[in-house]
């Protein structure tokens, strides 16, 4: 019977390690693209460049909103184009 114990405690202990070293930390960005009179820009090309020229894009929706999920947590630039390649804006994470 301790023979069977041990083993069920150096099986759970396995699994909680494992657990532990599967865990990686990860957040979003996400917003609403707008002109300056607050009016959504529909299909603007928003990208979020990593630090270390790790980038992603995605396309603004219907309501000109973008979500970055599950990104590595790390520094960030967003940058937004119009449809017509047109610099938007840029921001710093």
């Amino acid at each position: 019977m301790r023979h069977f114990l041990r083993l069920v405690a150096a099986a759970f202990i396995v699994c909680l390690l494992g657990a532990a070293l599967a865990w990686e930390h990860y957040g979003s960005i996400s917003g609403v693209v707008t002109d300056q009179n607050g009016g959504v820009i529909v299909g603007a090309k928003v990208t979020a460049i990593e630090r270390r020229l790790r980038a992603t894009g995605i396309t603004t929706d219907s309501q000109g909103f973008y979500n970055f999920a599950a990104l590595p947590v790390g520094k960030y630039d967003v940058e937004v184009q119009s449809r017509d390649s047109n610099s938007i804006g840029k921001a710093a994470w």
